[in-house]
């Protein structure tokens, strides 16, 4: 019996020990203070209403970190990233990011992998482009394999021209660090 007291104790110190280093995904907190406290915490979750064949009872789901102002951006689940047009804006915070920023890679606290650029632009099925991709997945910028003569996923003729217009071409869209000059990227003295 005394066994498996000790057994015991030792599986809650290590789960103890194993949940301070693991990171709450958005999801599992709000559930977890759903279930602990019977109500969803108003400034990072939502009540999402039970309707559909199967289900139950509401949940308690995370707000998108794009629905807050930048303002607002102060939970443990978003950041304050900057947009394809410049502007600040509320994201969803990249835990462990990598040592570079690889294919597709939205992340902006680490610069694109070498052979990789951060680039912005959506083709729509007319071949138009936006360069913004405002209101959409596509409004925050990317890292991309654009220059290695490819056009591969992820890459489109608006943010790569030069790997897939039929005619190579010139990216139309915002610079980002390796991209520019170094006229473009020193402070302009007036």
């Amino acid at each position: 019996m005394k066994g498996i007291r000790v057994i015991g104790m030792m599986g809650a110190i290590c789960s103890l020990c194993c949940c301070s280093f693991a990171q709450e995904t958005a999801i599992e907190f709000c559930q977890r203070m759903f279930q602990e406290t019977k109500e969803c915490p108003q400034h990072s979750c939502e009540v999402a209403k039970c309707d559909g064949e199967g289900c139950i009872a509401d949940a308690c789901a995370p707000k998108p970190c794009s629905s807050f102002s930048v303002e607002q951006c102060l939970n443990e689940f978003c950041e304050v990233m900057t947009d394809c047009s410049g502007k600040k804006v509320c994201g969803d915070k990249h835990y462990d990011p990598p040592q570079c920023g690889k294919l597709a890679y939205d992340g902006q606290g680490v610069l694109c992998c070498e052979g990789f650029v951060r680039r912005c632009g959506i083709e729509f099925f007319d071949h138009t482009c936006d360069m913004l991709g405002e209101y959409s997945v596509y409004s925050l910028p990317i890292c991309i394999p654009c220059g290695d003569g490819v056009c591969a996923n992820f890459e489109n003729r608006c943010n790569c021209p030069e790997d897939c217009h039929p005619k190579g071409g010139v990216y139309q869209g915002r610079k980002f660090e390796r991209e520019m000059t170094e006229a473009e990227s020193s402070p302009q003295v007036p």
